[in-house]
């Protein structure tokens, strides 16, 4: 594999600071943490408000960190986590072989997966249910799918959630489907 970037250890690493350190709750205070876990919050070109009581800001840059975008999302102006679009641009191999090293490196730090699932159709899904947070991760491989549709780039999505407020952001969407937003797609090239 060639040297990607970020690396999946410095991925790993970065969700390992986030998450120990104290999750920022107003718009003065996520802006200060995102800056601190060197995600540039003036750089984010698109921000969504989520029909409902939740916003999101996408495409925001972090030094070092390549095509890397990085995203979050707040539920009743509170923060409630970080999403990251990783090695976009990467060929299929080297995206699943980084997907599989940082799974492997999240689960020595977080414990084994609540769901791990490989897929043909798709790449692969990872998600860590812990007691103060949830990650998500899903690679995509880039390759058409068995019914010829095509795929998009190959690339990793990472999500790292506050559990409390993504269970209630998650609740409320539930309770008011009209109001769910639309799910986050691959940002545009």
């Amino acid at each position: 594999m060639s040297e990607l970037t970020p690396s999946p250890a410095d991925v790993a690493r970065t969700l390992a600071d986030m998450m120990s350190a104290a999750w920022p709750t107003t718009g003065d205070e996520s802006r200060q943490w995102l800056t601190r876990h060197g995600i540039d919050p003036d750089s984010a070109t698109k921000r969504t408000s989520g029909r409902g009581v939740g916003h999101s800001w996408a495409r925001a840059r972090m030094d070092g960190w390549g095509t890397a975008d990085a995203g979050w999302g707040t539920f009743r102006d509170e923060f409630v986590g970080v999403n990251w679009f990783l090695w976009r641009g990467s060929s299929s191999d080297e995206v699943m072989t980084a997907a599989h090293a940082l799974a492997d490196l999240l689960t020595q730090a977080q414990g084994i997966p609540t769901e791990a699932e490989e897929s043909t159709e798709h790449g692969g899904t990872w998600l860590w249910l812990l007691a103060d947070h949830v990650i998500i991760m899903y690679a995509y491989h880039g390759r058409p799918r068995p019914d010829g549709f095509p795929a998009g780039d190959a690339c990793v999505q990472l999500h790292v959630d506050l559990r409390e407020r993504a269970e209630a952001q998650e609740e409320h969407a539930r309770a008011h489907p009209a109001e769910r937003p639309a799910p986050l797609a691959q940002p545009d090239q």
